[in-house]
């Protein structure tokens, strides 16, 4: 994720306009040649699988580690047991 973009997935939750936030790599129209298309599309095709699991069909890159949380979501979350690998933001949306 481009630094840059850190402010616009900070910017929702600090102002209170929403509760979680997550960045999209795959969106930009330049994503499939600046990420390796092997990562692309296994990135695409989990977020895909994650959005039949969750039913969260509005998160693009369920992959996507630039996530924001408001203190409420926190608050909600057992972050002792949120699996700690590449999976982390998976298990975020998909509790067990």
């Amino acid at each position: 994720m481009d630094p840059r973009d850190l402010a616009d997935v900070l910017d929702p939750v600090v102002q209170g306009k929403v509760d979680y936030a997550k960045g999209n790599r795959l969106f930009p129209g330049d994503a499939w040649n600046m990420i390796p298309h092997t990562r692309y599309l296994g990135n695409s095709s989990l977020s895909l699988l994650t959005k039949i699991a969750s039913g969260y069909w509005h998160i693009a890159d369920s992959q996507s580690g630039y996530t924001a949380a408001s203190l409420a979501v926190l608050r909600r979350l057992d972050l002792d047991r949120i699996y700690r690998g590449y999976g982390m933001p998976n298990d975020m949306l998909i509790p067990a």
